[in-house]
């Protein structure tokens, strides 16, 4: 058997299925692997390493979840046994698999690129517009009574989270990437806040 970006995604694809992990009804692990996917190709352009092992390593970092361990442990341990029905060259292997690993431990040092370039792509997705819209869906599902302004009031409670994690950034493209997005949140909150001046 031939390993093909197709090949995980399928994988990827029927194991989130397989896990059930709890979520909003709207949000779609598979989805959030795809974006993840799609910020690692747009961050590899810029800053380099190598494409092949970005793209297995985020198709593969959320595949597995259970109620006990971090999922990037159980994640690890299923994208191991997957990569292992393959001949693949033993650098290559270890590479993905330590992005998978260690994809939400941002301050551990000495990895390879790649995986700091995933840690920064996992970052990037669900902040700015996403991340208004999941406010909006997310209230809706929570609140019997959803109003502008209760979405609003949510996102401003947030954004000081948002904050947080400039510093888990590696590189400052991604972090540029990151702060423009945090801009965006916050025009749209002032313009929000003019357009709803009576209700405030």
């Amino acid at each position: 058997m031939i390993l093909t970006k197709e090949v995980a995604l399928d994988f990827t694809r029927r194991k989130i299925q397989e896990n059930n992990r709890p979520n909003y009804p709207f949000r779609s692990r598979y989805r959030h692997t795809l974006r993840v996917l799609m910020w690692a190709e747009r961050l590899q352009k810029e800053l380099g390493g190598d494409l092949e092992v970005l793209t297995y390593s985020s198709i593969l970092h959320d595949c597995s979840w259970n109620a006990t361990e971090n999922h990037a442990i159980t994640s690890y341990n299923e994208a191991k046994i997957f990569l292992n029905q393959f001949d693949l060259q033993n650098d290559f292997k270890e590479k993905v698999l330590e992005g998978v690993l260690y994809h939400n431990r941002n301050d551990t040092p000495n990895l390879c690129k790649e995986s700091y370039i995933l840690m920064d792509s996992d970052e990037l997705d669900e902040v700015g517009a996403l991340c208004i819209l999941w406010d909006t869906l997310a209230e809706q599902h929570e609140q019997d009574e959803v109003s502008y302004k209760s979405v609003l009031l949510r996102t401003k409670k947030y954004i000081p989270n948002l904050d947080d994690n400039l510093d888990k950034f590696h590189f400052e493209f991604s972090k540029g990437i990151y702060l423009r997005k945090l801009k965006f949140m916050r025009q749209f909150i002032a313009e929000t806040e003019e357009e709803l001046e009576n209700e405030l």
